[in-house]
């Protein structure tokens, strides 16, 4: 009983290719989750050396983002390098979209093993096949909902696709390589009309200054003949 409602489940078109095919040879339940644990196992391998193209390609990507960055390329060369980049993000995007599909096809196929358990577990529990048929197509329906949001995701995803042309596409490389364009820079006045501007020296200490108003030993040896002099003008001047 179970295995044809089974049937039935795996006979709706949001359900992948290579999991119906499994029915042609599955004879029990049991043998249709060994064989969508093996095409999980397979899809999942898939996805994993996907993922090692998408990482050679993203390395040999940066390099030649470096290559346009050092700004040293003449022109002809840096818009043949900025076509490489353009190549090498298409070909990511190509394996980006084989990935999803592999891991879309795994997550419905996680989702079948659980409700073939499921049903297996009511059947063994001896609950009523009108029940079974209400949860069953409770599962039809989640599968539509599936469908109808994979549907959208694709939607977005053609909408989301590149419009424009080839020059513009090769300047929006360019402009996201190099950034933002960076401020003008201050005018200078030029060389010769005036020396360069030296900052003031930092003040480090009190003692480096020679703020001591104390005089020194030899500041009070050169002053005191000046005292004396002064004192003896002062004398005179009152004698006369």
């Amino acid at each position: 009983m179970i295995m044809e409602k089974i049937r039935h489940l795996f006979g709706r078109k949001e359900v992948p290719k290579d999991a119906r095919d499994l029915l042609t040879d599955a004879k029990s339940p049991r043998e249709l989750l060994r064989g969508l644990d093996e095409l999980i196992t397979r899809n999942e391998m898939e996805v994993n050396a996907i993922n090692r193209e998408i990482e050679a390609l993203e390395e040999v990507e940066l390099k030649e983002v470096d290559r346009v960055r050092e700004g040293t390329l003449p022109e002809r060369s840096k818009n043949n390098v900025l076509r490489r980049i353009q190549r090498l993000r298409k070909q990511m995007d190509n394996l980006e979209e084989r990935q999803r599909i592999y891991n879309r096809n795994i997550n419905l196929q996680i989702h079948l093993v659980g409700r073939i358990q499921a049903l297996e577990a009511m059947e063994m529990r001896g609950i009523d096949e009108t029940a079974i048929d209400s949860i069953l197509h409770t599962y039809e329906e989640e599968l539509c909902s599936y469908q109808d949001a994979l549907d959208t995701e694709d939607i977005l995803v053609s909408e989301l696709g590149p419009t424009l042309d080839d020059s513009d596409q090769l300047s929006d490389i360019e402009a996201e390589i190099l950034g933002p364009p960076s401020s003008a820079p201050t005018a200078v006045d030029p060389p010769g009309d005036e020396g360069p501007v030296e900052s003031a020296p930092a003040v480090e200490s009190r003692d480096d200054l020679n703020l001591n108003f104390e005089p020194s030993s030899s500041d009070a040896r050169t002053a005191e003949p000046v005292s004396a002099a002064h004192s003896a003008d002062s004398a005179s001047g009152e004698v006369g």
